[in-house]
C-alpha cells in the first residue's frame, strides 16, 4: 500500500504525515525572520475515552521548511480494553531522513490536568530545548535537539493524530491549545503568523479552529458520527496506526482477533472454564511467591540456590502462560468478539513477559558476585508485569461474563 511504502522509504515521506486528521499550520514568512525561536502552548488533558485498544494524541510542534525534522510535546492516549487506558506526556523528535527518533521520559497525567509545552531555541549550539510540564503535579520531561545540518525551524503545527472509529475519541470532543507564545528571531510574532487549517485524513468531522486573537487554537470532533474506519478490525486499526515513534513507544500489543464486534462469550466448556479460572488465580499467587523468593534469596548473593529460584520463577510464568491459553480455549465461545480480543491481547503480554524473563535469567546466571542486584530487579519487575496480566485476564473473564 502507499501507506506502507511511505514508511518503508522515509526519503519520500514528510510531514504532514498519514494519520494526521485536523491540523493548523502557521506561515511566518511575512515576519522576515529566519526562524521561530520560541513556541509555547498550554492545554487541558482530555476526558477519559471509552475502553478500547485505540491510541491517539493531540500535540503541537514545528518543522523546518522541508518538513523532515519534527519537534513536538506530545500527549498520547494509550488505550486498554481492560483498564480503560491512560494519558501520558513527554516530548519527541522525529527525523524522516535518515530516520531517527528520540523521546524524553514519559510521565502519566490525568483527565483535566493542565499541560504546558515549550520549544526554545539555543543559539550557542543551534539546538532546541523541548519541554513538557504538568502544572498540577510539577512533573517535567525535557530533551535537547540539535538542528540537522543547520536547518531553520519555520513551520508551526497544531495536530490531532491517529485514525480510529469516532466513538473511541474523548467524549468532551474538543482540545484547545491556549496562551500561545511565539517568537521569531526572539521577537514576539503571535500577531504576525498566518495560520491556516486543513485536514489530512478526514475522520469524525475533525476540524481545527483559530481564535481571532491567534492566542488559542482548538480541534473539535464528533464521537457520534460513523467513520470509514468502523469496518476495520481492531487488528487492522492497530496495523494502520502503529507507526511513528510516539505510537510505538506505547508498547500496545496487537489485538489477536480480527473483529470489532462486541459479543458475550458463552464458554465452550463451562465446567473446565471455571476450573481454569481458579487455576489462574493460584498461578498469580505462585508467581508472587516466586518473586518474593527471588528478592530474598538473590538479594546479596549469586549462589546456586539463587539460580534455582530464578529458574523456578521462569517455570511459574511459563506454566501460567500455558494455563491462560487453556482457559482462553475453554472459556471463549469460539467466535470473534471484543471480550475474546481483550483476553487475547493480555495473553501476548504474558508471552512477552516469559521471553523477557528468559533473557533476564540468562543475564543473571552470567553475572559475577556483587553484580546481581540490578539483574534481580529486572526479574522482579517482569514478574510483577506477569502478575498484573493474570489479574487482567481474571477481570476480563468476569467482565465478559457479566456484560
Amino acid at each position: 500500500s502507499l501507506l506502507a511504502l511511505s514508511y518503508l522509504n522515509p526519503t519520500t515521506a514528510q510531514d504532514p504525515a498519514s494519520g494526521w486528521m485536523a491540523y493548523a499550520v502557521g506561515d511566518i514568512s511575512g515576519t522576515g525572520a529566519e526562524r521561530i525561536t520560541k513556541l509555547e502552548m498550554t492545554w487541558t488533558v482530555g476526558a477519559e475515552p471509552k475502553k478500547s485498544s485505540a491510541f491517539f494524541s493531540p500535540w503541537f510542534g514545528m518543522d523546518p521548511a522541508d518538513n523532515l525534522n519534527l519537534i513536538q510535546p506530545v500527549n498520547p492516549w494509550s488505550g486498554s480494553a481492560f483498564r480503560g487506558g491512560s494519558w501520558s506526556a513527554y516530548t519527541e523528535y522525529f527525523q524522516w531522513s535518515p530516520t531517527h527518533n528520540s523521546n524524553s521520559p514519559s510521565f502519566d497525567v490525568n483527565p483535566g490536568d493542565t499541560l504546558h509545552g515549550s520549544l526554545v531555541y539555543n543559539e550557542e549550539d543551534d539546538s532546541y530545548t523541548l519541554t513538557q510540564t504538568c502544572l498540577e503535579s510539577g512533573a517535567t520531561s525535557t530533551q535537547s535537539v540539535v538542528a540537522q545540518s543547520g536547518k531553520k525551524y519555520t513551520v508551526p503545527y497544531v495536530v490531532y493524530e491517529k485514525t480510529f472509529p469516532c466513538a473511541d475519541y474523548p467524549p468532551d470532543e474538543i482540545v484547545t491549545f491556549s496562551d500561545i507564545v511565539m517568537e521569531c528571531d526572539n521577537v514576539d510574532c503571535v500577531d504576525d503568523v498566518v495560520w491556516t487549517v486543513d485536514v489530512m485524513d478526514d475522520n469524525c468531522n475533525m476540524q481545527a479552529h483559530i481564535a481571532d486573537d491567534q492566542r488559542s487554537i482548538s480541534i473539535t470532533w464528533d464521537t457520534k458520527l460513523e467513520s470509514k474506519y468502523d469496518a476495520l478490525s481492531r487488528a487492522e486499526l492497530h496495523d494502520l496506526n502503529y507507526h511513528g515513534n510516539w505510537a510505538k513507544s506505547l508498547n500496545i500489543p496487537r489485538p489477536i482477533d480480527d473483529s470489532v464486534e462486541v459479543g458475550l462469550p458463552t464458554p465452550v466448556h463451562p465446567v473446565k472454564c471455571a476450573a481454569d479460572v481458579a487455576k489462574l488465580a493460584e498461578d498469580a499467587s505462585a508467581i508472587k511467591q516466586a518473586v518474593d523468593a527471588v528478592s530474598s534469596t538473590c538479594d546479596k548473593t549469586h549462589s546456586d540456590v539463587c539460580v534455582d529460584t530464578l529458574n523456578e520463577m521462569l517455570s511459574s510464568v511459563d506454566s501460567t502462560l500455558a494455563d491462560a491459553e487453556t482457559a482462553f480455549d475453554d472459556c471463549s465461545d469460539g467466535t470473534d468478539s471484543e471480550c475474546n480480543e481483550d483476553i487475547s491481547a493480555v495473553l501476548s503480554v504474558i508471552s512477552d513477559a516469559s521471553k523477557d524473563l528468559e533473557q533476564d535469567l540468562a543475564d543473571c546466571v552470567h553475572l559475577k558476585l556483587g553484580s546481581i542486584k540490578e539483574c534481580v530487579k529486572d526479574v522482579v519487575d517482569t514478574g510483577k508485569v506477569a502478575i498484573s496480566a493474570v489479574k487482567d485476564i481474571l477481570i476480563s473473564f468476569k467482565d465478559c461474563k457479566s456484560s
